[in-house]
């Protein structure tokens, strides 16, 4: 059982541990693609259940395209399954809040509902358990997907137990380990090109992540790339890595550094708004700011001055991903 989820795994339903259990033995090969399957009254004397607790186990496996009920015949496994797949793709966020992982999570759900597949979440944010564990517990799945924060010893126990994996993201891990990235900089530098070109600001302050995510390092490459290519001086020190909500980087940009414009990113808008709350009346000349439609959600209009666009890539990333992972399993 899964450390510290114990109440979770300890009172699960009959009839989803009658549906696990059929899983397992249309996967196995004892029921194939087409085959009938024992009827409601003979499952439920081998089970030791009522007959409505394997209707409803029924129900699940027909929800999840495993089985087809014909009336008057019987049930049968489904035709188009094939053999030694379960149709279930995992997705572990790890230790991320799982509110900010929203679009890849509705990403990555339809597009597996396209091809058939269900998603199985898994979310270890201020939880006592890592991804080995829930993976010794989901074991009826084909392949996981993981987001989050990803580094090297996370993906030891998928790796070693060759359990088939495909980190979604840009991280600094070995090539040895299958990722599906998106090109972030040239994607950023495309996107603040528009935005510099009209020659308003010549100092741009930029408020971005933790400095341990390479696709921070990408994205603030990207920021530089376009400051460098309309003929500004690129300054080291207006580049700000933030550790939390971003608080403490506004502060040194807006009252040492003080930049013409000051980029915040997604939910650290937070910060700026923490600020402006508390400060923006005291504030003779304010710098315009600029966010992503991230950021722009968070931040009362009055607090904002432009909104950056980028094309993040996120579905072709997600495509990739299922795509290699269903490859690999």
């Amino acid at each position: 059982m899964m450390r510290g989820t114990s109440k979770l795994y300890a009172f699960t339903p009959k009839c989803r541990i009658i549906a696990r259990h059929l899983v397992d033995e249309i996967k196995s090969g004892k029921y194939r693609p087409g085959d009938k399957i024992d009827s409601v009254i003979t499952l439920s004397k081998r089970f030791g259940v009522g007959r409505r607790v394997v209707w409803t186990a029924f129900a699940i496996l027909a929800k999840d395209n495993y089985i087809i009920t014909e009336h008057g015949s019987g049930t049968y496994v489904n035709p188009q399954l094939k053999p030694g797949r379960f149709y279930r793709i995992g997705l572990f966020i790890n230790r991320q809040n799982p509110m900010k992982m929203g679009p890849t999570i509705t990403a990555v759900s339809q597009k597996a509902h396209k091809i058939d597949y269900k998603t199985v979440l898994g979310i270890n944010f201020e939880k006592d358990f890592e991804l080995s564990d829930w993976l010794q517990t989901e074991k009826q799945i084909d392949g996981v997907l993981i987001a989050g924060i990803v580094d090297e010893k996370l993906l030891k126990y998928p790796r070693r137990n060759r359990i088939p994996y495909v980190v979604i993201g840009n991280y600094d891990i070995s090539p040895e380990h299958p990722q599906a990235t998106t090109d972030i900089r040239n994607i950023v530098k495309g996107a603040f090109l528009p935005v510099l070109k009209q020659g308003e600001y010549k100092r741009i302050g930029l408020i971005v992540g933790s400095m341990e995510l390479k696709a921070n390092h990408e994205f603030a490459q990207g920021v530089m790339d376009a400051i460098a290519a309309n003929n500004l001086q690129v300054k080291d020190e207006l580049i700000c890595f933030a550790e939390d909500d971003g608080y403490a980087e506004v502060i040194k940009l807006m009252e040492i550094l003080k930049p013409d414009a000051i980029y915040v990113h997604d939910d650290l808008a937070l910060g700026m708004k923490k600020y402006l709350d508390r400060h923006d009346n005291m504030i003779s000349q304010r710098p315009c700011i600029l966010t992503n439609s991230w950021g722009a959600d968070m931040l009362p209009k009055k607090y904002y001055d432009r909104k950056v666009k980028f094309q993040d890539g996120l579905n072709d990333r997600v495509d990739d991903a299922i795509t290699k992972l269903i490859g690999a399993s």
